[in-house]
């Protein structure tokens, strides 16, 4: 091989001086990469007339000249231009006809090269054959790769998992510049010279811009290491930024990128997965392997074109090889993060995110499978106090309270040989469950185990002081039990049984209740009872509405008149208001039914004033009526369409309701006020109002509290208090009324003291609507 910068041989001359240059001893021809000519010189000799095809193996040159020099036997040379091959190859091809027992020299002239191998001399025959040997192997070695890029890009659409379409992106890029690289192109009718400068750098650029970025998203480097996903970030823009400008630039500068690139970036990635690796990430262990046959490759490869070792026809194939071993182990990364990603999708769907204890649904899983074998006892324990220490210490120190009790219960339930299994994780049974946030469940074999041994140990379990920070805290439990399959052979049933049994001893106040049919069959009778009110409300033939009068003790005169609602079931009769009315509110039906009254009762006081003139009507109203957004606007549309006095309404709301959003419920009791209604008290002195609170409020009447009423006239006391209350209600310009006046007593004291109005069976019972207007009459007469 020789250089000729200025180009000042001619193909004789440059014979002649070749013969004095040293042989190259590698397969490989490295031209370098500065603008120039080089010439190269194969000698051979001919035996036998042949058809011979010189092949310039994977040559790209920006012009390439072949000449055949013969030898005859006189001493003299010979000097004919070889034409170019017709058929297109991935390789520049030249044909002859050799003659019997001649010496020839092959002189190739390359302008602008950059990369060549020895000229090889074929039989016609052996190259067919050959030729279609290699085309064989091209299309196995595209054909895998383009495969595994397809198989890549159907797993991100179907998971959309950005590390699918950037390593699908590596591998279609990666063809794409190989392909350059063995003079693909040719058979494109693209030049190999223009297929090296043009299509081979800037995809090799763009393929490491590919291999950062799923090398990013793979090891998700974002949540492991921040150094190394900064530094990953920066290398993106930096080979971004190159391949956008490599098409402008001289092949030895882009050139120059490359290395730089492949020095940098491969230390960048394979450390990225080394580090992961270390921090317990499974998949980053393909990944790092998936890099070692590349980087032997590489090396294997970078060695012979350095002359280190011998460039053969193995060093030549040899990074294909390594190419396809790479992206089978990074395509078995990927599949073995889909299935993590699966098997965590899975894990998060059946266990709880903060303490990792099986769910409801592995809970309802693990009890149907084990309910064919024999009958089991199913304990649920609920943490009561867990959110007053949320509430008083904070969310981190109740989660981090929550988490040590429950691994020491589940450190205990491991023990227990009885108690079923919910899942196997690493080798450990997994025997406690969790229901929702602070209520975990056991079962145990066995539909008579010794309740009080298992629920005493679980109550001391939790109930002993957990410690943490320096902060003492201590957790409070109610347990329910139900049996399989006496209470019910449905496992959601069963457990819907024992969080009922949870209820009754939160309710009773009691650490361990078992379930009975009994509390079944009311919770069925409540739910009934909720569509049926619902029904009730729309026909409104079986609610009715009772009025007790209200007297003045100042002249003995009727006032006005409390209502009071009344149900009359078909089935379970009469239905007190205590029973019916946190059953509306529990069906989100009490605003419906406070409206449903609102309206019966205004239509009800406009007959009872013509009557008796300014006679005023109560109705009870709740703190979350006030609160619902169209309360005032639907009762404000009832008045107008009865057209009443707005003073003859008086809203009545227990003194234990004004603790509810207290600045909202002032709001909205001036914004009725404004209309022109009026507000009562209810149940005085039965709760601890601030007198602030009152003070702010637009209160017409205050009404005592019935059992504060009771004993009025024989403790001490209460009288004492009521001295304080009607200081109270004067300071407030409000009326006093005291209710539930049941003894003649009673009466004849508070009107002793100045109460100024009176309500209860001392003065007149609760009447039908008919019946008060009768009573009316009566004591007119």
């Amino acid at each position: 091989m020789m250089r000729d910068q200025v180009n000042g041989y001619h193909p004789i001359e440059a014979l002649s001086a070749l013969s004095r240059q040293a042989k190259v001893g590698s397969e490989y021809v490295n031209p370098g990469l500065e603008p120039g000519i080089v010439w190269l010189r194969t000698d051979f000799f001919t035996p036998e007339s042949l058809d011979l095809v010189v092949e310039l193996h994977r040559a790209k040159a920006e012009k390439l000249t072949v000449f055949l020099v013969e030898h005859n036997h006189q001493g003299a040379d010979n000097l004919k231009l070889l034409p170019l091959y017709a058929q297109p190859h991935h390789s520049p091809l030249y044909e002859f006809t050799s003659t019997q027992n001649t010496h020839y020299s092959l002189l190739v002239k390359l302008e602008n090269s950059v990369s060549t191998f020895k000229p090889l001399l074929w039989h016609h025959e052996s190259y067919i054959r050959e030729s279609q040997l290699e085309f064989l192997s091209f299309g196995l070695f595209f054909g895998v790769l383009i495969c595994l890029a397809i198989y890549n890009l159907i797993i991100f659409f179907a998971v959309r998992r950005q590390a699918y379409i950037w390593y699908a992106a590596y591998i279609s890029t990666l063809v794409i510049w190989r392909a350059a690289l063995y003079g693909v192109g040719g058979y494109l009718g693209i030049p190999h010279y223009q297929a090296q400068v043009n299509v081979m750098v800037p995809f090799v650029l763009l393929d490491m811009l590919f291999a950062f970025l799923f090398c990013i998203h793979f090891l998700e480097t974002a949540r492991h290491t921040y150094r190394l996903d900064k530094l990953l970030h920066a290398a993106c823009w930096i080979i971004g930024i190159a391949t956008l400008i490599s098409t402008t630039l001289p092949i030895h500068i882009t050139a120059a990128f490359v290395v730089l690139g492949l020095l940098i970036g491969a230390p960048l990635c394979v450390a990225a997965g080394i580090y992961c690796w270390n921090r317990g990430i499974r998949t980053a262990r393909f990944y790092v392997a998936s890099w070692v046959p590349l980087l032997i490759g590489a090396i294997v490869v970078q060695m012979a074109l350095w002359e280190v070792i011998d460039s053969t026809h193995f060093t030549q194939n040899f990074i294909e090889v390594t190419i396809l071993l790479e992206a089978f182990l990074m395509s078995l990364a990927l599949a073995d993060k889909l299935r993590q990603t699966e098997q965590e999708k899975i894990h998060l769907a059946t266990h709880d995110p903060l303490t990792k204890l099986p769910n409801r649904n592995l809970v309802q899983l693990g009890l149907e499978s084990f309910k064919s074998r024999v009958g089991f006892t199913l304990l649920q324990v609920k943490l009561t106090n867990l959110d007053d220490i949320r509430a008083r210490l904070g969310l981190k120190v109740a989660n981090a309270v929550l988490c040590i009790c429950i691994e020491r219960v589940n450190e205990w339930a491991r023990s227990q040989r009885r108690a079923v299994t919910f899942e196997m994780l690493d080798l450990e049974p997994q025997k406690l469950g969790q229901l929702e946030h602070g209520v975990m469940v056991m079962a145990f074999r066995g539909t008579h185990v010794s309740l009080n041994e298992l629920t005493g140990k679980i109550s001391e379990l939790i109930t002993k002081s957990i410690d943490y920070k320096g902060i003492s805290v201590n957790l409070k439990s109610h347990i329910g039990a139900s049996v399989y399959p006496h209470h019910s052979q449905d496992i959601i049933q069963l457990i819907e049984n024992t969080s009922y049994a949870i209820f009754e001893a939160q309710k009773k106040d009691l650490p361990v209740v078992a379930y009975t049919e009994d509390g079944s069959n009311r919770t069925k009778q409540r739910l009934a009872m909720m569509v049926d009110l619902r029904d009730a409300l729309v026909s409104g033939n079986q609610l009715s509405l009772f009025i007790q009068p209200k007297i003045s003790l100042t002249d003995n005169k009727v006032v006005g008149g409390e209502i009071l609602l009344r149900w009359f079931h078909p089935k379970f009769g009469a239905i007190e208001p205590e029973e019916f009315i946190p059953l509306a509110e529990d069906a989100g039906l009490i605003t419906d039914v406070t409206l449903w009254v609102l309206a019966e009762a205004v239509q009800i006081n406009k007959i009872i004033c013509e009557v008796i003139k300014n006679h005023h009507i109560a109705v009870n109203i709740r703190a979350c009526d006030l609160l619902h957004e169209s309360f005032i606007a639907q009762f404000t549309s009832i008045l107008e369409t009865n057209a009443v006095p707005r003073r003859s309404i008086y809203l009545e709301i227990s003194e234990s309701e004004l603790h509810k959003n207290v600045g909202l419920i002032h709001l909205k009791m001036e914004r009725l006020h404004q209309l022109g209604l009026l507000f009562s008290i209810d149940d005085f002195a039965s709760d601890h109002v601030s007198l602030a609170q009152l003070a702010n409020m637009p209160i017409r009447e205050i009404k005592l509290d019935e059992y504060f009423v009771h004993y009025l006239d024989t403790d001490s006391q209460n009288q004492k208090l009521l001295k304080l209350v009607k200081s109270v209600s004067a300071s407030l310009n409000a009326d006093l009324l005291a209710e539930g006046v049941e003894d003649l007593s009673v009466l004849s004291y508070i009107q002793q003291q100045g109460v100024s109005k009176a309500q209860g069976y001392a003065l007149a019972p609760p009447m039908s609507v008919s019946d008060y207007l009768l009573w009316i009459e009566k004591r007119n007469e």
